[in-house]
């Protein structure tokens, strides 16, 4: 096997830990972190191969039966960057801190570790696999970094140490392996999906087969945590935690899509498989391929049972990020067409805060330098000094700063920025970890297309290959019961209204205007404060146009209080409120005026998304078709009504049913049970069923109502009082669990 990594529903698996896992005497494990140089040979690298061993040597696989290759091999020097302590630590708002790389040697204990090279790879496959029995497993475990080429997927490479290895070059040594030796992959690397186009044919049970951490043109983010101050990360971690569970690897894969919260797009070789297979079918059909897709599909929901664990798994990684999960890929697209957009702005947002800290920073330690040189000074160099001069600066820094920080009356300031910056930051990548969401729901959606073209056009070769592929996928590490981890619980992922309205919070306040420092002569001549800016260009139908600044315009900041900083006016207009007057001193040809400056909010709206809507708000509007019973012309003053999000081939929602009925008969609350599927099929299951259901049944051909309240999954409960607010919101059902509704 290959595995490579770098950079309201509970999570159900059912029958994903294997009867019979493959023997451990069958399985060998290559396990490469290339390094590329020690300077990006981050210390996640070796959490992840120690991780990894862990797991094999727990599912008894022998160490003489592992090999690992890692940057420099047994090369004593030091291969391997660490993260220091902070060299500035104590209350200053976060900000201020330093924590210098240490490098050091990589090793593990009980192994023997060899160059990360192209010449020992191919030595290894030529050699040391070459001994392998037939019917083996090889699994080969890729921590590292990865570059896209510039010849399509093929051209992706992992990093090794000083060089790196192509798709192409991995193939031609796979190629050299005995027939008979499956070859499973998991990689997750920057670009790690351009392996999944790895594609040879050595005989009969030789299919090589792959997980990776996102597709082939997007960087991952499990490679380095340091990096991003959040250890723990990315689809190696996520992948780990389904092993030690004793999931099978596809269902650790669906763990990972439902719980790795990062802006990675887990996908497996099938999905790029069957990807490849739909562009064919729609080229050779002169069809658009999203409108191919979205024909599949729609035939495919007339069969619902039989794609219901991929229905479910959409649903679960809904529920995980608060998205509702779609049914075709036109819904998908009305949604990729919107994320980009407040992904892309509220990244500005979070740039300008981070801009605006960072020169609040220098500024003050500037100010901070000229009271106190000596600290200032050693501070400067302090990548330069031993380790005790170190700690003797962390210790005389912290000793003065704070204090000096509340004296010169910029307390409260630098925590107001460093707040902000990191506000937006988190909202920021929240949005781009919910683009990614919906790239994971298309694979999803494609994935069911795909196995729909194949049951009702595919060639007897096309299913006997897809039949394959799917047995490689299907591989499992034998983990003892009493090894077993349970997999850790999560938080709630914060809404995506939320997070708009904190982003509101956070909003800065715009001006319009492009400036730079006035020159020294300038404000000599003119005795000017030393934040004064000079604006070199001024927005149309901006606060600034409509104020009447004009290029050449010197401003001083507002009366009495001029600025004190080069930039300081970009923090000030930031932390204006929005359409409140303010004056400034502007210097123009020479003579001092006054302007009178209405900031406003940074262009752009911040457009909604299909969600669960919040409890005790309005409910959103929506129309339902009546298939039998009457729906109230107007919810608002109708009474209370129990909306019922249900399926005829969902078994939890049929489980539901008994106590369903018997609340709604307690409370005198009247049932709407709400199905987006035919007429026909309904008319189809209640010929067969006999009483049991409510006596109101409204279908929701178009969605309409599935996605206003942002449904992801059956049975999803939505309890309306008589004002038509949200009283009750609930989704899932089991016997053994809390009864979700109010009495």
């Amino acid at each position: 096997m290959v595995l490579a990594s770098g950079c309201g529903f509970p999570l159900i698996f059912g029958s994903g830990r294997s009867a019979e896992p493959v023997g451990v005497a069958r399985t060998h494990a290559l396990l490469l972190n290339g390094g590329g140089s020690k300077s990006i040979n981050y210390a996640s690298h070796l959490q992840h191969l120690k991780g990894v061993l862990a797991v094999l040597e727990t599912s008894g696989v022998p160490p003489g039966d592992i090999t690992i290759f890692s940057s420099d091999g047994e090369d004593p020097s030091r291969d391997l960057a660490t993260r220091g302590p902070s060299l500035v630590v104590g209350p200053t708002h976060g900000l201020f801190r330093r924590n210098p790389i240490r490098y050091r040697n990589t090793k593990i204990p009980g192994y023997v570790l060899r160059p990360a090279t192209k010449a020992g790879l191919s030595s290894y496959f030529r050699e040391d696999a070459s001994r392998f029995p037939p019917g083996s497993t090889l699994f080969l475990y890729v921590t590292d970094h990865g570059t896209d080429g510039d010849d399509g997927p093929r051209s992706n490479r992992i990093s090794l140490w000083g060089e790196s290895l192509s798709v192409t070059d991995l193939e031609l040594m796979l190629a050299e392996l005995p027939p008979d030796i499956r070859v499973v992959m998991v990689m997750s690397q920057c670009f790690s999906g351009g392996f999944a186009f790895i594609d040879i044919s050595r005989g009969p049970g030789s299919e090589t087969c792959g997980y990776f951490s996102t597709t082939a043109d997007r960087l991952a983010y499990g490679c380095y945590p340091e990096h991003r101050g959040d250890a723990g990360v990315g689809h190696s971690m996520r992948f780990l935690e389904g092993l030690r569970a004793g999931l099978r690897f596809p269902q650790t894969h669906d763990l990972v899509l439902e719980t790795d919260r990062t802006p990675d797009v887990p996908l497996r070789t099938s999905d790029v498989r069957y990807g490849t297979l739909l562009q064919e079918a729609a080229m050779a059909r002169g069809q658009d391929e999203i409108v191919l897709v979205d024909e599949l599909l729609a035939q495919a929901w007339q069969n619902p049972v039989a794609y219901e664990p991929l229905i479910r798994e959409l649903d679960r990684v809904g529920v995980s990020f608060g998205v509702a999960s779609p049914r075709s890929l036109a819904e998908l697209r009305e949604r990729m067409e919107v994320l980009p957009v407040v992904s892309g702005r509220l990244s500005k947002h979070s740039e300008a805060w981070d801009e605006a800290r960072e020169d609040a920073e220098r500024a003050l330690l500037q100010r901070f330098g000229l009271e106190h040189p000596d600290i200032y000074a050693r501070l400067e160099s302090g990548k330069s000094l031993k380790r005790a001069d170190r700690r003797a600066l962390r210790a005389d820094f912290n000793a003065v700063f704070p204090g000096w920080l509340k004296t010169a009356g910029s307390n409260r300031r630098m925590s107001s920025l460093a707040s902000r910056s990191r506000i937006a930051r988190n909202i920021a990548s929240r949005m781009a970890v919910r683009e990614a969401v919906l790239l994971r729901f298309e694979a999803l959606l494609v994935r069911v297309a795909a196995q729909e073209y194949l049951a009702r056009y595919g060639t007897k070769a096309e299913k006997a290959e897809f039949a394959s592929l799917l047995a490689c996928e299907d591989f499992a590490l034998p983990i003892p019961v009493g090894d077993l981890r349970a997999i850790p619980e999560r938080k709630a992922y914060p809404s995506y209204e939320g997070d708009i309205e904190r982003a509101r919070r956070v909003l800065p306040a715009w001006m319009g205007i492009q400036f730079r420092p006035a020159e020294k002569a300038t404000k000599e001549r003119f005795d000017l404060p030393a934040g004064t800016v000079q604006v070199r260009h001024v927005y149309p139908e901006s606060p600034a146009g409509a104020a009447g600044l004009v290029v050449g315009d010197l401003i001083l900041g507002p009366p009495g209080k001029p600025f004190e900083e080069p930039r300081q006016i970009r923090e000030w207009t930031m932390f204006q409120m929005a359409g409140v007057e303010r004056r400034l001193s502007v210097l123009r040809d020479g003579e001092p005026i006054e302007i009178l400056l209405v900031p406003g909010e940074h262009p752009g709206a911040f457009p909604s998304l299909p969600q669960p809507p919040v409890v005790g708000g309005a409910a959103p509007s929506f129309s339902l078709e009546p298939y039998r019973g009457d729906l109230p012309e107007v919810w608002s003053g109708a009474g209370k009504h129990l909306l019922f999000f249900w399926a005829t081939w969902c078994a939890p929602c049929k489980a539901a049913l008994p106590e369903l009925m018997a609340w709604s008969e307690r409370t005198g609350i009247p049932i709407v049970a709400i199905t987006d599927e035919s007429a026909e099929r309904l008319d189809s299951f209640f010929t067969e069923v006999d009483g049991g259901y409510p006596a109101i049944i409204a279908r929701d051909p178009l969605r309409q109502a599935t996605l206003a309240f942002g449904i992801s999954g059956t049975p999803t409960f939505v309890l309306l009082d008589d004002a038509g607010r949200v009283e009750a919101f609930a989704t899932g059902y089991a016997a053994n669990r809390p009864w979700p509704l109010p009495e």
